[in-house]
C-alpha cells in the first residue's frame, strides 16, 4: 500500500454508507476504511465485507482526530451531516479527492473553498447520490443533446415502505420548518415544502403522480453550472395517498409544528409505523425533464431500494475520482465533471438504465 491509499467511508455503517463500503470494498479490496462515531459498529461492517475493510472510530466533529484519520487516505466519501465542515477542509487543505452525498447542507461550504481546492490539488464533487448525483448526470446528457438549456425540471418519487436512513427523515423535518427560494425566469422567487402539487408522469408501472416542493440541492446548482433561467425539484410519496396527507398538513401549519420536541417526537413514530406496515413497496423513481434550444429532454430511471441506488451512484463517482476519469482541482456538483454516457453505461452494468428521449421543437 502506498503513502496514499486508503479509501475512507465516513458513516461507513448507515444505510446507504454500508451499501457504499461494500460497492467500493468489493472493487477495491483491502483499501476500504469504514469510519464513524461507533468504532464496534465500524467493526462490524468491516466484517460484513469478509474482511476487505477495516473499521474504525471517528468523530468527525473532532479536528485532531479527523487529521489523525485522514493519514495515509486518498479519497473520503462522506455520508454523514457534518455540523461543521472539518473533514471537508481537512480533504481540501490535503489534496485529496472527497465525495458526499449531503449535497443540501454541505454545497455552500464547499463552493466557497473551490479556490483553495484548486491550490492544493483536492477533488471534490458535491451531490453523488440520486438527487443531485444520477439527476445531475441527466441534466448533462440534456444540456449536450439540446442545450444550451433554459428550464431543468426534477421528480422523484420514494415509497415509504423503503429502506432509509433517520438523517434523511431528520433532513426532511428540518426543512419543513422552512421555506426557500427557486429561479424562475431568471428571478428568484420563494416557496415552501410540500407546496405546489403538480402532476409528474413517472415511468411504468407508476404512471402520473402528485409531486410537491422539495429543497433536493440540484435546482440550487443548475443556474450556476448550466445557465438555466427556470430550475425547480419536487418529490411524490408512493402511497400517494401519503403525499396528500402531508401537502394537507403543511397547508394548516405542520412547518410551525414540527418546530416542538414532542410534535417531531410524534411524526418519527408515525413514521416508524408506517414504514413497518408497508414493508415491500420499495419503488422509487426519478424523472429530469429539461427544455433547450434544440428541443426537450426526457431522461428516466426506475427501480426498487432508493438507498441502493443512491450507494451505487455515489461508488461510480468516487471511482471516477479513484481512477482520476474525474482529474480537475477544485469543488464541483457532478454536472460539471461527469462523463453521462460513461456514467449511464456503468449504471446499467448495475441493473440501474436510465432512458432519454429527446423531441425536437
Amino acid at each position: 500500500m502506498g503513502p496514499r491509499d486508503e479509501i475512507m467511508i465516513t458513516g461507513g455503517y448507515g444505510e446507504v454508507g454500508g451499501r457504499i463500503s461494500v460497492h467500493l470494498a468489493s472493487r477495491y479490496p483491502g483499501r476500504v476504511v469504514i469510519a464513524g462515531r461507533d468504532g464496534a459498529r465500524a467493526a462490524a461492517m468491516a466484517e460484513r465485507v469478509s474482511g476487505q475493510a477495516r473499521g474504525i472510530a471517528l468523530d468527525v466533529d473532532d479536528p485532531a482526530a479527523v487529521e489523525r484519520a485522514l493519514a495515509g487516505v486518498v479519497l473520503v466519501a462522506n455520508c454523514v451531516d457534518l455540523r461543521e465542515p472539518h473533514l471537508l477542509r481537512a480533504a481540501c487543505d490535503h489534496g485529496l479527492a472527497y465525495t458526499d452525498v449531503n449535497a443540501a447542507t454541505q454545497w455552500r461550504a464547499a463552493r466557497a473553498l473551490h479556490s483553495q481546492a484548486q491550490r492544493s490539488g483536492a477533488r471534490i464533487v458535491i451531490g453523488t447520490g440520486i438527487v443531485p448525483g444520477i439527476s445531475s448526470a441527466m441534466a448533462r446528457a440534456a444540456a449536450d443533446g439540446i442545450g444550451p438549456l433554459a428550464s431543468v425540471q426534477t421528480a422523484l418519487l420514494l415509497s415509504v415502505g423503503d429502506a432509509f436512513g433517520p438523517a434523511s427523515l431528520e433532513f426532511l423535518l428540518a426543512e419543513a420548518r422552512q421555506g426557500w427560494s427557486v429561479i424562475e425566469d431568471a428571478k428568484e422567487r420563494p416557496v415552501s415544502f410540500f407546496s405546489e402539487g403538480q402532476s409528474v408522469l413517472f415511468p411504468e408501472p407508476l404512471g402520473r403522480r402528485r409531486a410537491y416542493r422539495a429543497p433536493f440541492a440540484d435546482q440550487f446548482f443548475y443556474p450556476q453550472t448550466l445557465g438555466v433561467r427556470s430550475a425547480a425539484a419536487r418529490l411524490a410519496i408512493e402511497p400517494a395517498w401519503a403525499g396528500a396527507a402531508i401537502a394537507g398538513l403543511m397547508r394548516v401549519g405542520m412547518g410551525r409544528w414540527v418546530a416542538r420536541d414532542n410534535i417531531r417526537a410524534a411524526i418519527r413514530r408515525a413514521v416508524s409505523r408506517l414504514h413497518a406496515r408497508s414493508r415491500g413497496g420499495d419503488r422509487f423513481a426519478l424523472v429530469v425533464e429539461a427544455r433547450g434550444a434544440h428541443g426537450t429532454f426526457r431522461a428516466t430511471l426506475g427501480g426498487h431500494v432508493q438507498a441502493e441506488a443512491t450507494a451505487i451512484a455515489s461508488s461510480l463517482f468516487a471511482r471516477a475520482l479513484l481512477e482520476r476519469e474525474i482529474d480537475q482541482s477544485g469543488v464541483w456538483f457532478p454536472e460539471e465533471v461527469i462523463d453521462p454516457v460513461r456514467f449511464f453505461d456503468r449504471l446499467r452494468e448495475c441493473a440501474l438504465g436510465v432512458d432519454q428521449s429527446i423531441v425536437a421543437d
